[in-house]
């Protein structure tokens, strides 16, 4: 009872600590990502192109984030809607893992003492800043001082601990200066961090034992390297529900650390006295069991593990990649593709503001891409000899899609809003435009569908369009078309040059005038040819619907004029 008693006060003290840590990371990472704004996750999209630039953009993105998981979880996101191929979803959940282990070594300070100071004086600016970026600054200063006070709270819990003789008969059981007692001390250090979901945690809680005293430093590297595979785990949760390229995404993530976490075992001696050469090269001649060695010693472990790890495993992303195609084998349904238009948004990214409008703003431009495919499938059955009614209905299947869709992407920014996304001010303003963008395009759509049913209202009367109104409609499906692809342009830029939308107001400009010449023209025809009444009628209804697909893909390239 007694030693209960003295106990728990030191475990609420360790609790309490872990629990401070972690909302100090949460309250970090969030402040950081306001701050970046939307260029941050578009930094991923740009830098992406082979496995170097996915590397580099990982360890920076994880760096500016400080958080190894909130990358990961984007990565999968960003693999779900179709952002990012497997390829470089694994380059980037490697740069995560380096990146993770940047932050770790200020925690190799002796900051702690500052951490009630930095909390006073950020609570003051996260309060009472009236606006947008120092508040986001508040935020995650904030954290960082929950961060340094929670490793305060963790060393004074785990202090007494050294010489209870109850503790040291339970780490007894996962001393790893025995194979079994290393595969035991790194399977506990995956569980833990599974659980509270943050290798730094983890890594600082390690730290914590090892400066006191309580673990020795073969255990603690046992523990570290177990941290790396637990911290996947979030991945994992992240993948539920997501596609079958997503899980892929999150499979290789534990995959290629779970090799490395592997490999380490099979030469956990050698591996050991590794980390502590370079270790005690830093620190200088200390023993190795005192804090200071301690201290620098496990963000080394870390460091030395991901960097060794990612140095070798870099080269063969291509045959993780093809080892993932192995485990999760293409279905049908990815091999032959679908038409069908669907969304790829993540509601777990609407979590943090920031990463889920790009990938919202992704979604929207999807929505243009597709009506292109509208077009194209307009096109074609107006060039058909004969009635391809496969074609006329994936033309109705696609408008109903992006219906959908929008009223989807409408829902999920509405969630990002009530997240915070409404105070962040670029994200605001994406959030606006990507509503009413959407919103265009819809309506795009509905216009595209109407021009179908012209022209099989014409057939359905026994009449057919002749080759000259045939040559002006595939000329406006053609201007239309280059004009959505100019538009899509204008779209992915975030401040596009006044050149290019004076360009655009020239293309709108031109559409109106060739769809006024040929309603002029049509006239003309009417008044020396036996033109059928229905025909002529709806014909000026074809024109008046790509008339009303100018006008939206203009508002589309207004929305970056305050219009």
């Amino acid at each position: 009872m007694g030693t209960t008693g003295q106990l728990l006060p030191l475990a609420m003290g360790v609790l309490g600590g872990v629990g401070l840590f972690l909302l100090g990371m949460k309250f970090l990472s969030e402040g950081m990502q306001a701050l970046a704004g939307p260029k941050l996750p578009r930094l991923v999209n740009d830098f992406t192109g082979n496995r170097l630039l996915a590397l580099i953009a990982g360890i920076v993105v994880t760096f500016v984030l400080q958080s190894s998981s909130a990358t990961t979880v984007m990565v999968v996101g960003f693999v779900n809607s179709g952002l990012m191929t497997l390829r470089s979803a694994i380059g980037v959940s490697l740069g995560a893992q380096v990146g993770t282990t940047i932050s770790l070594w200020v925690l190799t300070l002796d900051v702690t003492k500052f951490g009630l100071l930095v909390i006073g004086l950020a609570a003051f600016l996260y309060l009472f800043a009236k606006r947008v970026r120092p508040h986001n600054a508040g935020r995650a200063l904030l954290g960082l001082g929950l961060v340094f006070y929670g490793m305060q709270l963790m060393g004074d819990g785990f202090g007494p601990l050294r010489d209870n003789e109850s503790v040291k008969a339970l780490l007894a059981h996962f001393d790893a200066t025995s194979a079994l007692g290393f595969a035991l001390a790194a399977l506990v250090g995956a569980l833990v961090t599974g659980v509270i979901q943050s290798s730094a945690a983890m890594v600082v809680i390690v730290m914590s034992l090892g400066i006191n005293g309580i673990v020795n430093f073969p255990t603690a590297v046992a523990l570290v390297l177990g941290s790396n595979i637990g911290t996947t785990v979030t991945a994992l949760i992240a993948c539920v529900g997501t596609s079958r390229n997503a899980v892929r995404a999150a499979l290789g993530n534990t995959l290629t650390t779970a090799v490395g976490v592997l490999a380490a075992f099979f030469v956990h001696a050698w591996f050991v006295d590794a980390c502590a050469w370079v270790s005690s090269a830093i620190t200088g001649p200390v023993a190795q069991d005192s804090p200071e060695f301690m201290r620098v010693a496990v963000p080394c472990t870390h460091t030395v593990f991901n960097l060794v790890k990612t140095a070798i495993l870099l080269p063969l992303v291509p045959w993780f990649e093809r080892m993932l195609y192995v485990l999760l084998p293409r279905t049908a349904a990815e091999q032959r593709g679908s038409a069908r238009f669907r969304t790829g948004l993540d509601p777990r990214l609407a979590r943090s503001p920031a990463l889920a409008v790009v990938q919202s703003g992704r979604e929207v431009i999807r929505m243009g891409e597709h009506c292109g495919k509208m077009l194209e499938d307009l096109r074609a059955i107006l060039d058909e000899t004969a009635p391809d009614f496969a074609l006329e209905q994936s033309v109705f299947d696609a408008e109903d899609d992006l219906d959908t869709a929008q009223a989807e992407i409408s829902h999920y920014v509405g969630r990002i809003l009530e997240r915070g996304g409404a105070k962040l001010g670029d994200v605001a303003i994406a959030i606006r435009r990507q509503l009413r963008c959407a919103d265009e395009f819809e309506s795009v759509s509905d216009y595209v569908r109407a021009a179908l049913k012209a022209i099989l209202k014409i057939r359905d009367a026994g009449e057919k369009l002749s080759d000259v109104a045939r040559d002006e409609v595939r000329n406006l499906i053609d201007a239309v078309q280059a004009f959505r692809e100019l538009t899509l342009e204008i779209l992915e830029k975030e401040r596009p040059t006044f050149q290019e939308l004076a360009t655009a107001h020239s293309a709108t400009r031109r559409i109106d005038a060739l769809a006024k010449e040929f309603r002029h023209r049509h006239m003309d025809r009417l008044e020396h040819a036996c033109t059928g009444p229905v025909k002529g009628v709806i014909y000026n209804d074809l024109l008046v619907a790509f008339r009303r697909m100018n006008d939206h893909l203009i508002n589309v390239v207004e929305t970056y004029e305050g219009k």
